[in-house]
């Protein structure tokens, strides 16, 4: 009766240390996984993921006139997840090189669409970059706010505009066009938009 108890109490211990080396393992493997996870090659530029208070962005250097020293860029979408988004690359060439920008949306966009438009602000209207003077717009009559589309843009004045429809960057003349789904995932074909801007994806 003893031995059996003795056993018995054996094969707990054993279940326990199993159990103990596994949890052990899948945490080490967890770390080791967002270790790793935490920098990233994507189009030979080095993304590092960075968490802060639940929120994750993705921290790249940019060289600004050959600098020595980058300074530092973010998008909010991992750019490893973008890739199934078609882009036409010369929308870089129909933003850039202009004095003024028009980012136009629907009447009815909602605070995702501002918030769109102020992560391409961040960009192109960065001192350090274009300086683009960037206002927005609608694509509807608003009182207090420009009126353009794609029509207005021309060699002077850029436009880009935001559209509902399949995922993707185009280019219409001299405007470009940020096509998205919904107004919660426009932040990411705004994400691709940047890393063409960039010249990270051509």
């Amino acid at each position: 009766m003893q031995r059996k108890q003795e056993k018995h109490l054996r094969n707990i211990v054993v279940v326990f240390l199993i159990a103990l080396l596994a949890l052990g393992g899948y945490f080490i493997f967890r770390e080791m996984r967002d270790i790793q996870d935490a920098a990233f090659t994507y189009n030979n530029v080095e993304f590092t993921t960075v968490r802060e208070e639940g929120f994750v962005r993705y921290q790249f250097p940019i060289y600004i006139n050959n600098a020595e020293e980058p300074m530092y860029a973010e998008i909010r979408s991992d750019p490893r997840t973008l890739t199934e988004i078609p882009y036409d690359a010369s929308v870089r060439d129909a933003i850039l090189e202009k004095s003024q920008l028009y980012i136009t949306m629907p009447k009815n966009a909602s605070g995702m669409s501002v918030a769109a438009y102020v992560e391409v602000k961040k960009i192109l209207g960065n001192p350090a970059l274009w300086n683009m003077n960037t206002t927005g717009a609608f694509t509807e009559a608003v009182p207090g706010y420009p009126l353009k589309t794609c029509k207005n843009a021309n060699a002077m004045d850029a436009v880009i505009e935001f559209r509902t429809g399949q995922a993707r960057v185009l280019r219409e003349n001299d405007c470009a066009v940020l096509v998205a789904p919904s107004e919660e995932e426009l932040l990411h074909v705004v994400d691709k938009f940047t890393l063409i801007i960039l010249g990270i994806d051509k």
